[in-house]
């Protein structure tokens, strides 16, 4: 083989590499073609198949596209819809509605609302479908300008869920409302909110009118502070709000009819307060407000059956029993003075001046007691009926000469009373009264001297007994005295209880 041919067989090889080459590059944009011609066939199936309405419109009006759910709603033939003005397939108000919200809108290319449509298609007039429209500029804006596509979705079931679960909340016994960052009522979720709080027609009124108005001389200086400062937490973040919200009124008292005074006659209502959040700042507040009167009133019929319990019905004072649980109580922190006071001769003025004029004496007696124990400004004191014509007065951390001053006061003031009593023997005319105390300075005597071999008595009962021993002391001093200790002296003086004075 001669050089040359050599040349042409070589020439001739590589011209079928080029050709072979060629024609697989051929063969892949014939792939690639068929490729995106079915994606296109797949694409424009999607589209067309579509449950949402979907359709291209111009910005002068013109149908450009739509899918079969768009020739569905609107009642359209397959070949009647192309550039058609859409007055001519839809009314007057929803195409209207289209072309204004892209026209008027601050940003074209993206508008969202909600524009019910007529339910037959055949009819513009009737019952309307629900439908939410998102409307946005064509992408390939560079070759079909001015082109917005149209979808819309049938949120008819959503709103007859809405619809239902807001006729739950309606019928809910409760009301549920929420405040807007003016400080007004935005929504009423339910019909008891208006039957509740006794008026009609909220959305719109003032939160603070309408809810806290009528309970304001009830509410605290700090509620009334944080009520007036809620509406400047709306539109801030949360922090601000839950500083606020914790002084929030959570009880209101509303009165009915507005003057009454009577517990008993005041609608109670418990407010719950939650935060509602957009972009991390506050929003709006649901209330969630419950009707609490009859908790309450049964709270305060207990209370004051309990005070009834504690309460000498004679002398409005604490009872026996309201004396010896303060005294238990107090005995356990092991700080406890007593003061315990009789009234002198007292069965005398019984006998003299009859049941009812003693029943008055003793009376006035406690009342004289009450004011004094307030008037020297002692912390934590309290006057109880001992029993019969015996007084006592329990204080917490006081001194001996606190005591004894505490002492002077009260026959003072019983003295200046001026009650006749010219039945007694010892030439005074007016009734007074003797006193014994004990400031208890941890020591114990460890039990009645009549009682050897006994269980020693609890220490309340002990303070008591040394009380009342003291009491004894003065009276027999001559009475219109008293006689205070601690209760170290009174065991080293030689001090005795009484056998069974205590018991309870």
């Amino acid at each position: 083989m001669t050089n040359k041919d050599k040349k042409e067989l070589a020439g001739g090889a590589s011209a079928l590499r080029e050709f072979a080459s060629t024609s697989q590059a051929l063969l892949a944009c014939s792939q690639l073609i068929q490729q995106q011609e079915r994606s296109k066939e797949r694409l424009s199936k999607l589209f067309f198949d579509h449950n949402d309405v979907i359709f291209f419109f111009s910005r002068q009006g013109q149908i450009v596209k739509g899918n079969q759910a768009f020739l569905n709603r609107f009642g359209v033939g397959a070949d009647d819809w192309f550039m058609k003005p859409m007055t001519d397939l839809m009314s007057d108000r929803v195409a209207r509605t289209f072309l204004d919200k892209v026209s008027s809108a601050a940003n074209p290319s993206h508008v969202s609302f909600e524009l019910p449509v007529p339910k037959d298609p055949t009819r513009q007039v009737g019952a309307q479908v629900e439908y939410h429209w998102v409307v946005q500029k064509y992408a390939d804006s560079a070759v079909y300008e001015d082109i917005f596509v149209a979808t819309g979705r049938d949120i008819s079931d959503l709103r007859e869920a809405e619809s239902r679960i807001a006729e739950l909340f309606r019928c809910l016994p409760i009301g549920l409302l929420t405040i807007s960052g003016d400080d007004r009522i935005a929504e009423v979720y339910s019909q008891y909110s208006e039957v509740i709080l006794g008026t009609s027609e909220l959305p719109g009124k003032g939160f603070f009118e309408k809810i806290y108005r009528p309970s304001e001389r009830y509410m605290s200086d700090s509620e009334r502070d944080a009520a007036g400062k809620l509406s400047a937490t709306f539109g801030q973040p949360l922090e601000q709000y839950f500083g606020i919200a914790e002084q929030l009124p959570k009880i209101v008292r509303r009165p009915l009819p507005p003057e009454a005074e009577d517990p008993k006659e005041t609608l109670w209502l418990s407010l719950s307060y939650y935060p509602l959040i957009r972009d991390g700042l506050l929003d709006k507040i649901l209330v969630v407000v419950q009707n609490q009167t009859d908790w309450v009133r049964e709270r305060l019929e207990k209370e004051s059956l309990r005070t009834l319990s504690l309460t000498d019905e004679l002398t409005t004072l604490g009872n026996r029993r309201s004396l010896d649980m303060r005294l238990r109580s107090q005995c356990e922190g092991g700080e406890v003075e007593v003061l315990l006071a009789d009234v002198d001769f007292f069965k005398l003025f019984n006998d003299s001046c009859g049941h009812l004029r003693g029943d008055e004496c003793l009376k006035r007696v406690a009342q004289a007691i009450n004011r004094a124990c307030s008037s020297l400004g002692i912390p934590d004191v309290g006057a109880y009926r001992y029993g019969g014509e015996e007084f006592a007065v329990v204080v917490k951390k006081a001194s001996r000469e606190t005591l004894a001053q505490l002492a002077t006061a009260l026959g003072k003031a019983v003295e200046e009373l001026g009650i006749e009593h010219n039945a007694r023997p010892d030439g005074r005319k007016v009734v007074t009264i003797s006193l014994g105390g004990v400031v208890h300075d941890g020591a114990a005597q460890g039990g009645p001297e009549t009682n050897q071999g006994m269980a020693s008595p609890p220490l309340w009962k002990e303070i008591l007994g040394q009380a009342d021993a003291l009491l004894y002391e003065a009276k027999s001093s001559g009475r219109n005295a008293n006689r205070v200790k601690t209760s170290s002296e009174f065991i080293r003086s030689g001090g005795k209880i009484k056998a069974d004075k205590n018991s309870a």
